[in-house]
């Protein structure tokens, strides 16, 4: 104050503008057989975009990594990208699309899910390679025993199926 004894209230705004790293354009998740799920997106821009994540799920709440796609950096063109799931579950599979920056920042951009009716006799594996648990999904009411086997043939574990089960697991752990 000029008089060194008046005093005023200022505010200041400041705003911040957001651009997000990739304009997304489209996500989507297709059955291309009864074996194989089909995700493909696009973007119309892209800034300081190292890469794409996709995991997979199947209760849409707990995600395990299912691959990574390279990014292009910056951008201004329309881009497209895919990612294959060869081993998707019987019933229903969720995934999830997630941008990492360049700098570790990431953003989820979407999750799509599919119903995938395996074929009668299907019976998917997964993770392979795992070291803790191994899931199995098959057709129900056709297997009645599952068995782990190591390289030499030895069993390791045994299994009961139940006429109305359509998964199981092994605990790999021990």
């Amino acid at each position: 104050a000029p008089n060194g004894i008046a005093i005023k209230d200022y505010t200041i705004t400041v705003t911040r503008v957001v651009t997000l790293p990739v304009s997304l354009i489209s996500f989507e998740a297709r059955l291309n057989n009864s074996s194989s799920v089909e995700l493909t997106w696009s973007t119309a821009s892209e800034m300081n975009n190292s890469y794409f994540e996709v995991a997979k799920s199947t209760d849409g709440i707990n995600f395990t990594f299912l691959g990574k796609v390279n990014g292009n950096g910056t951008s201004t063109q329309r881009l497209a990208y895919s990612l294959s799931d060869s081993k998707p579950q019987n019933g229903q599979n969720y995934y999830r699309l997630v941008q990492v920056d360049l700098d570790g920042t990431s953003n989820v951009l979407g999750i799509k899910n599919v119903k995938v009716t395996l074929g009668k006799e299907a019976v998917v594996i997964y993770p392979n390679p795992s070291s803790d648990r191994v899931k199995i999904s098959f057709s129900t009411g056709i297997y009645h025993q599952a068995h782990l086997v190591d390289l030499t043939g030895k069993i390791l574990m045994s299994k009961s199926i139940h006429k109305e089960d359509n998964a199981l697991s092994f605990e790999l752990s021990s």
